[in-house]
């Protein structure tokens, strides 16, 4: 068998499984033991690549290239030289205050990838030599066949060859509250719409049913992958820094000019060159704002804190002003922004009236139900409490 020449087939929602298995050059029957260490070696292991990280200590010195930063020790050194060595502490105190502050925040948010490539560990039962295998998901290459069944995480993106009362649970990469059937995709070979009903995402978990799914992406390559990698991508400067490095330019040109024009008239005027000169550097300490950067950066980190409560992560605490000051906010129609929870708001009959009959009756096959409660199980039997002591179960189809 040749080996397989790339880590996906472009858009997998557009074939059919038999379709998939020969562009894959694989079948129902999975690889071979050979060819699945041969695609391992070629394609890569089925894990996330962590993107290279700077020095932690380098990234702390990276907060001190703020110019009001830099405005703030050179006014903490003219201090100093000028005997005020109190003020100069004050400075530098609230400089490191500052930074250090903002430096742990955005170390625990830098970890966020870390715990995302962490969620995924487990093993998977493969088809290897037409031969079910446990293996751990780290070997598992495209063309491999992953035998599913329910409370399984999907390992890697594939396409389903196989499906009875498939039923998956993909909410924590599209936001949809309700687990998604999943079945293999047989239309005719002409027929190239993208379908979405047999595509199985990395991260995902089976809720009922069995089947067996054709790998077609791994490690990097799949969704979830992606996900990762633009989590440990370079931070793009936001607004707000721009703005703030603007704003520190504007004094350091501001003080600057300034210092002179007092430094020229008063030595011309006085004619004491040295006095003008350490008055003129009084006042360009005296221009700068100490307690600007501490003060931004407490408010930054209680509202990253209140945001991490609510279980956001802030990668940076300068993109929460960016996304205060935000006019239109885009988003999806799945609720990728909800709880992933629904609630029932009351129950009506045909012709739009309030139905307590009919309430019951979902009540009871809500509650004594046997199987994986789904959301509209958990949000009618929050809805209310009615009498049901005088039915028991007899039986459950």
């Amino acid at each position: 068998m040749a080996v397989y020449p790339s880590a996906t087939i472009s858009d997998p929602g557009k074939f059919t499984s038999v379709e998939a298995c020969k562009a894959l050059g694989s079948d129902p029957q999975g690889l071979s033991s050979s060819e699945a260490a041969i695609r391992l070696r070629s394609l890569g292991a089925n894990k996330f690549v962590k993107q290279g990280r700077r020095n932690e200590f380098m990234i702390l010195l990276l907060h001190f290239r703020s110019p009001l930063v830099i405005i703030l020790l050179s006014a903490a050194v003219i201090s100093m030289s000028m005997g005020e060595t109190i003020n100069a502490a004050i400075i530098i105190l609230m400089v490191l205050m500052s930074v250090i502050i903002d430096y742990f925040q955005e170390r625990d948010a830098r970890n966020a990838a870390d715990k995302l490539q962490q969620q995924v560990k487990f093993r998977v039962l493969v088809l290897r030599d037409g031969i079910e295998t446990n293996i751990v998901p780290e070997t598992l290459v495209p063309g491999d066949v992953v035998r599913l069944s329910s409370g399984r995480i999907v390992p890697a993106d594939g396409i389903v060859l196989r499906s009875q009362d498939f039923f998956v649970d993909q909410s924590s990469l599209t936001g949809e509250s309700f687990p998604v059937e999943k079945q293999q995709r047989e239309r005719d070979i002409n027929d190239h719409q993208v379908d979405t009903d047999n595509l199985l995402l990395t991260g995902s978990n089976v809720v009922t049913g069995s089947g067996d799914m054709l790998v077609t992406s791994t490690g990097g390559d799949t969704e979830f992958g992606r996900m990762t990698s633009r989590l440990s991508e370079k931070d793009e400067e936001t607004d707000f820094s721009k703005g703030v490095r603007a704003f520190g330019f504007l004094i350091m040109r501001v003080t600057i000019v300034l210092v002179m024009l007092v430094f020229l008239i008063n030595a011309f005027r006085k004619h004491d060159w040295l006095e003008s000169f350490m008055f003129s550097l009084a006042i360009a300490v005296g221009m700068t704002p100490e307690l600007l950067p501490m003060v931004m950066t407490v408010c930054m980190s209680r509202g990253s804190s209140r945001m991490a409560r609510k279980g956001a992560v802030v990668k940076k605490l300068s993109a929460i002003p960016n996304f205060g000051s935000m006019d239109v906010l885009c988003t999806d129609k799945t609720g990728t922004l909800t709880e992933d929870r629904i609630s029932l708001i009351k129950c009506v009959d045909t012709f739009g009236q309030h139905n307590d009959e009919l309430f019951l009756y979902a009540y009871l096959n809500s509650h004594f139900q046997t199987g994986i409660q789904n959301p509209l199980d958990d949000a009618i039997l929050r809805y209310g409490t009615p009498d049901i002591h005088d039915y028991i179960k007899a039986e459950e189809i």
